[in-house]
């Protein structure tokens, strides 16, 4: 990882964390893939933060009070969070345009063709219907 102009962000996204080293090129980024391997860090203490509405209750392990936001940013402090995949996708390109510059997030928007149109408006909690959350509880009980 390159040194950046900004420092290190602390990232999170559905059920992992991501910490750049803070610019040391020497070092690799340190992934953790759960957010118990972390806790008292305290990097979330106080905050709102987001991840995968499934994974809503382990937020507070982190001290932080659960949002069903997107991408919440929380840059004084340098940590930004998102939700499930796609919100993955978003925050990356918001830390392109914070870490490089605005078109540069659009560059890479463009290179990895994402424009999201999806067929249905079902891809947040409070859009699905009872059917549609009936559906995601029986796919659950079948990865237990």
């Amino acid at each position: 990882m390159a040194p950046s102009p900004c420092g290190a962000y602390f990232t999170a996204t559905s059920g992992s964390a991501l910490t750049p080293t803070g610019g040391d090129s020497a070092r690799p980024p340190v992934t953790k893939e759960h957010p118990h391997d972390r806790p008292a860090a305290g990097l979330l203490d106080g905050l709102t933060a987001t991840t995968h509405w499934g994974a809503y209750s382990e937020l507070a392990v982190w001290g932080a009070t659960p949002t069903a936001e997107r991408v919440v940013e929380h840059l004084d402090r340098r940590i930004i969070t998102a939700a499930g995949v796609s919100a993955g996708i978003d925050m990356a390109l918001r830390l392109t345009e914070l870490l490089a510059d605005r078109t540069a997030a659009q560059a890479s928007q463009l290179m990895i063709e994402y424009d999201p149109q999806p067929p249905f408006d079902s891809g947040a909690r409070a859009k699905a219907g009872d059917e549609v959350m009936a559906r995601v509880r029986e796919y659950d009980a079948q990865r237990d």
